[in-house]
């Protein structure tokens, strides 16, 4: 807390120190959480940990369906190895939900469901061309994926989505994509700070 109000605590912090702190908060927490699936420290994981973290949110009323979905990866799929680099990269998607529920709504509505090829042009397009190699498309359609091959997209946004609820990432990038119920969010905690 010293960075943030000073030694004897009374120093005001601007918004833009805020939303920097908030930032670096959310990578050492992505960094934290790669590590931990990182035990023997080889700098990778595995498929199934990347699993895992992707659903470590999900509704606890559901999540068994997922855990089996991940013991129930093939091999191939589940010995793949993810650097930190990947891991933090595809993350950056939970700070883009509510434009990719959007995209995704409009895409149905005009071609139909989404298939991998789809959600990866989706995710590129929203997502300042962000490309999600081929073993994540392959994990999140095994985890989300309808037996017809298509993703359950809301399904799959949701769990992103509690995700950022979770660990409180929207308020990192209240000038991001997502920005307009981030900077009110940021608003009212600063608000709160100060009045309470």
């Amino acid at each position: 807390m010293a960075r943030f109000f000073g030694e004897d605590g009374s120093k005001k912090l601007s918004l833009s120190e805020f939303k920097a702190f908030l930032r670096e908060l959310q990578q050492r927490l992505l960094i934290m959480e790669f590590l931990h699936y990182d035990h023997n420290h080889s700098g990778v994981i595995t498929g199934r940990d990347f699993a895992r973290s992707l659903i470590a949110s999900a509704d606890v009323r559901i999540v068994d369906n997922y855990l089996d979905k991940v013991s129930s990866m093939d091999a191939a799929l589940g010995n793949r190895r993810f650097n930190q680099e990947e891991f933090l990269s595809f993350f950056t998607l939970v700070n883009y939900t509510h434009l990719l529920r959007t995209g995704a709504r409009f895409f149905q509505q005009v071609r139909g469901p989404l298939g991998k090829a789809e959600f990866a042009g989706l995710v590129q397009k929203i997502c300042g061309g962000l490309v999600l190699p081929d073993s994540q498309l392959e994990i999140i359609f095994h985890l989300f994926g309808r037996p017809c091959g298509t993703l359950d997209i809301n399904a799959f946004l949701d769990c992103l989505a509690r995700r950022r609820r979770a660990n409180m990432l929207e308020w990192a990038h209240a000038d991001g994509a997502d920005s307009g119920s981030g900077q009110l969010s940021v608003l009212r905690c600063l608000q709160d700070c100060m009045m309470g």
